[in-house]
């Protein structure tokens, strides 16, 4: 349960940097306060945050030390939750399509992530942190 809350912290923390850090470079997608951001905006919100939860599966499995998958599978479970908290939440600010797909990217990024932290352990590419 640890490893699935570190991960997703993990995930979150990384997120809210790559914001923080577009913003401050000035690439144009955000919106200026009181407009709604565009459709650039939430595909790039998409493809970031489909690679944030890739680092979020691989630092699940990391810390899982064992049943990496399932943990990793955890990780999307509560990814999904908080996309439906976040599309409750933010009804009229963001596209239903916008939650929805993040909700179906959530499953495959933990799991990239996951698998590739399988794969370097298999292949005694990376020390083993737990037993």
């Amino acid at each position: 349960m640890l490893s699935v809350a570190l991960g997703y912290v993990v995930m979150l923390v990384a997120v809210l940097a790559g914001q923080v850090a577009f913003t401050a470079l000035g690439l144009g997608l955000m919106a200026q306060p009181g407009e709604r951001p565009d459709t650039g905006y939430f595909a790039f919100n998409l493809s970031t945050g489909f690679f944030f939860l890739m680092i979020g599966g691989y630092v699940t499995a990391l810390l899982a030390g064992h049943a990496e998958l399932k943990h990793t599978l955890g990780l999307a479970a509560l990814s999904i939750a908080m996309c439906i908290v976040s599309m409750i939440k933010y009804a009229g600010d963001q596209p239903l399509w916008y939650s929805i797909a993040l909700m179906f990217l959530s499953i495959p990024g933990s799991l990239i992530g996951g698998r590739y932290r399988v794969r370097q352990v298999k292949d005694g590419r990376a020390p083993v942190l737990a037993d």
